[in-house]
């Protein structure tokens, strides 16, 4: 073997040595790239995320919407899962506030519901409560349409006011008409009644 011939193969052999070294390091460096990117990947956004477990839709934390109209009503829940078809809301924790006239505003609240937005139609169920005015109404199911601003049950219901405690069995509330109907075995107490003179009622 003459001169230039090993020359040639020590410059092959460091050669080899150098791709060698490279490779290790570019392997080293995926490496590293790979574990890191594993601890600073941000999180999915909760507030706003697929919820195909439940339902298809997705899932939309501090909810919120406002019905269309002179006098809108407006509904707000804590979580909120949205059909794919995007027309059926289920509702978690929901809040009805509609600003009733004489300066009044009718509140409903409950553990769960549900918007039908074709309809303006909001089913709340377990625990509902009404605020209306001076008046306070509880029931376990309660139906509220939008579009004639009414709420109604076929439920058991109790109605508290300053001055009476009514129960009964079915309700229905006209809202812009001001009134509050029970319909089926009303038991009514009144307190701070004055009563009027012979052959008089109650001052209504």
């Amino acid at each position: 073997m003459n001169h230039k011939e090993i020359e040639r193969w020590y410059r092959l052999r460091n050669i080899i040595k150098a791709c060698k070294v490279l490779v290790v390091v570019l392997l080293a460096s995926c490496l590293i790239w790979l574990v890191a990117s594993g601890f600073t990947r941000p999180k999915p956004d909760d507030s706003y995320r697929s919820d195909s477990a439940e339902s298809g839709g997705m899932r939309i934390e501090h909810f919120s919407y406002s019905a269309p109209g002179p006098r809108p009503w407006e509904l707000q829940a804590d979580t909120a899962v949205v059909s794919q078809s995007l027309d059926r809301v289920q509702l978690t924790r929901p809040t009805v506030l509609y600003p009733a006239g004489a300066g009044k505003e009718f509140v409903l609240k409950a553990k769960t519901g549900e918007l039908d937005k074709n309809s303006q139609r909001v089913t709340a169920r377990g625990d509902v409560r009404v605020k209306y005015g001076d008046f306070l109404f509880k029931t376990d199911e309660l139906h509220y349409a939008g579009k004639t601003k009414t709420a109604e049950t076929s439920s058991p219901v109790t109605l508290k006011g300053p001055d009476l405690h009514a129960t009964g069995k079915g309700l229905t509330c006209p809202i812009d008409d001001n009134e509050i109907i029970i319909h089926q075995d009303v038991r009514c107490t009144i307190f701070n009644v004055k009563w009027m003179g012979s052959g008089g009622g109650l001052p209504f």
